[in-house]
């Protein structure tokens, strides 16, 4: 499993719901149906309190597939998630889902928390907002040789510049949103993999405990032999005997 399949499948869904609310709305509009009795279908899909309280909990899952009808709405979505999957090879597809997940949880219990009862959300930029964050948190990681660090970088300020300009543009509740869908995106994702990679590199010594021996050399040089306990002296012994 990789990042950018995970990323590619999220916007080929987004696309495909989309073009499925176009064709109920041609479809029913044969039909002879307003277009305001389809525009409360849609809105009924929507992700708002009051309609929660009445038993509406299928919105939770619904609100961040669907987009208005206009497409100013969806495309500006829809490319930004297409295009960071195509950048998103190296990263680890944990991280990936991760964020998904904690930026629609997120952002669903702060609306839940703040919004008013009459308020409504809806739209993938939870997402948008989540995997632009995930890039500035891998924006100086280089887990593939072959990959071009540069672009990355460069679409990890472009994406901190979205974020800023949407404070500016969106209402309250949205904002804080897009904000919060940010960070779960932008936690040091990309240092913490690292740190993993080097530390398993790290040639160890055969012994049960596991510690490596390179670590115990440098705490000696830094801090002294009183410093180290008695499984690191075990295990330097050990190692000075092969």
């Amino acid at each position: 499993m990789r990042s950018d399949r995970i990323i590619f499948g999220l916007s080929v869904l987004l696309l495909g719901t989309f073009l499925c609310e176009h064709l109920t709305v041609a479809i029913a509009q044969d039909d002879g149906v307003s277009i305001n009795q389809i525009t409360r279908w849609i809105d009924g899909l929507m992700l708002q309190k009051q309609a929660l309280q009445h038993g509406a909990w299928f919105r939770l899952f619904t609100w961040p597939f669907i987009h208005d009808l206009h497409w100013s709405h969806f495309i500006p979505n829809f490319l930004i998630i297409l295009f960071s999957g195509l950048i998103s090879k190296s990263i680890p597809w944990k991280h990936t889902v991760f964020v998904m997940v904690s930026s629609w949880i997120g952002s669903t219990l702060l609306f839940c928390i703040l919004a008013p009862q009459n308020d409504a959300m809806m739209g993938s930029s939870i997402w948008v907002y989540g995997i632009l964050g995930m890039h500035w948190s891998f924006r100086n990681t280089t887990l593939n040789h072959s990959e071009r660090k540069s672009i990355r970088l460069i679409w990890a300020w472009l994406g901190l510049i979205i974020v800023a300009f949407s404070l500016f543009q969106t209402s309250n509740i949205s904002r804080w949103v897009h904000v919060l869908s940010y960070l779960c995106g932008a936690f040091p994702w990309g240092k913490i993999e690292m740190k993993k990679i080097q530390y398993q590199n790290i040639p160890k010594s055969k012994n049960k405990r596991n510690i490596p021996i390179d670590l115990i050399e440098k705490k000696i040089k830094s801090s002294g032999w009183d410093s180290l306990s008695k499984d690191e002296r075990d295990i330097w012994f050990e190692n000075e005997k092969q």
